[in-house]
């Protein structure tokens, strides 16, 4: 029994480390500054479910310590979304619906993500970012195409990381976007 609790608190200490690290890179000036990704709640939003959703991805093929901290890195997602809910004065009783929304949102856009990420269809993910990230304005190609190639980038660096490193947090990911935006 001891030993599942041990476990368990290190799962959590390692995808608390892991969505630390997500966040940092989700908060990088370049997306606002270089690539066009909208300086709202909604931009960060956004790009901070396409930085865990390259995470889940990558943890996909691993064995169940993966499998595990997927688990784990979505439960500290929510978390971190219902923290931020109450900070906005969402009263408690709208609380569970909007992290339930969230949460729905992640699952639908991981999908979209992951399935053009791993049938490298540059079309349906630059689609997928339109939609999501950029309200569907196709006036904003050249932003989502440029976030496309960040994931593609990102993808391929945390594909080539070792267990070890992913399970303590140390991730790699491509420098964000810099120069003007697109």
């Amino acid at each position: 029994m001891l030993n599942w609790l041990t476990n368990r608190s290190r799962r959590k200490r390692s995808a608390q480390q892991v969505y630390g690290s997500i966040v940092t890179q989700a908060r990088a000036p370049g997306f606002y500054r270089s690539a066009g990704v909208p300086d709202t709640l909604e931009g960060r939003f956004e790009l901070l479910v396409v930085h865990v959703s390259l995470v889940l991805l990558r943890l996909e093929r691993s064995g169940e310590a993966a499998r595990a901290l997927r688990r784990a890195i979505v439960e500290a997602f929510v978390e971190t979304m219902d923290d931020a809910m109450r900070a906005l004065g969402v009263g408690d009783l709208a609380v569970g619906r909007k992290v339930r929304a969230l949460s729905e949102a992640l699952q639908g856009r991981y999908k979209a993500y992951a399935t053009a990420l791993a049938a490298d269809d540059e079309e349906a993910l630059i689609e997928a970012l339109l939609r999501n990230m950029f309200s569907g304005r196709k006036v904003h190609r050249p932003q989502a195409q440029a976030i496309a190639g960040y994931m593609r980038r990102a993808r391929d660096r945390l594909a080539g990381l070792d267990e070890g490193a992913l399970h303590e947090g140390r991730l790699e990911f491509p420098p964000a976007p810099e120069g003007d935006a697109p």
